[in-house]
């Protein structure tokens, strides 16, 4: 099948509960849909939420790349299996260093995901099936805890109480006292049971990330999310020989 054309699009979504981060308060979600038409009647969608802080990348600046210069080499390229896939990406992140066209990390995955659901829709298959093996049976239920007073933290523990949640990721600051008592109150309402890993987003040094590891350890947490800001890779591998705790690369 050839595709035949390329649309974009903005979707929008106001949050119920508004998401304070180390990074930025949003306060509903933003992501660039991208649909990709083929001669055969088929439709299908890939989807991109760039951030400026993880990737460098905006809604607008992923649009413009996708219609003014993806678009053009997508266009009537055929799609039939998938090493054709797997050429058309490699053509456009050629095509973005040859152009000095940086960053286009989340242009480039929704096109990725557009693609395979083509070709998932053509052969009857799941995207996924594409990307490897089946590991899980099913997949486990994870929220993120923003910056949250107490009283609200209370309230969100009983509106997601019914699911079937056993993962938390939660966000904390470079106070390690506020740090302890987020921690604990999590813990007590969540139980022992529930997987607990922190994001930090980048703002700790280095010895700021070795103390708060051993004033948390005792909250038994699983991972830490970008301990360091995103250059320091030397010093992501000096706190996972120092600590022992799994590190978790975002930024």
């Amino acid at each position: 099948m050839k595709i035949s054309s390329v649309r974009v699009y903005h979707a929008t979504k106001p949050f119920g509960i508004f998401f304070h981060s180390g990074q930025a308060l949003r306060t509903g979600s933003e992501s660039v849909i991208l649909r990709v038409s083929y001669d055969n009647g088929i439709s299908s969608y890939g989807e991109s939420a760039p951030r400026v802080y993880v990737t460098g990348e905006t809604l607008s600046s992923v649009s413009e790349l996708i219609r003014n210069s993806f678009a053009p080499l997508l266009l009537h390229r055929e799609i039939g299996n998938l090493e054709d896939v797997e050429s058309i990406l490699k053509e456009l992140e050629g095509f973005c260093s040859k152009s000095s066209l940086k960053p286009c990390s989340s242009a480039l995955g929704a096109v990725d995901i557009a693609l395979l659901d083509g070709l998932g829709k053509l052969e009857n298959k799941p995207a996924a099936a594409y990307l490897g093996p089946s590991l899980k049976s099913q997949a486990a239920y994870s929220i993120s805890i923003p910056f949250l007073p107490a009283e609200e933290i209370h309230q969100l523990f009983h509106r997601f109480r019914p699911y079937a949640f056993s993962h938390l990721k939660v966000l904390v600051q470079e106070d390690p006292s506020w740090n302890v008592k987020r921690l604990d109150l999590i813990r007590s309402l969540f139980g022992e049971e529930a997987d607990i890993r922190i994001e930090v987003n980048g703002k700790w040094t280095f010895e700021q990330a070795v103390a708060g590891m051993k004033e948390l350890e005792r909250y038994r947490i699983s991972a830490v999310e970008q301990p360091l800001p995103a250059h320091d890779i030397e010093g992501l591998r000096r706190f996972r020989e120092e600590t022992g705790m799994r590190v978790i690369a975002d930024e």
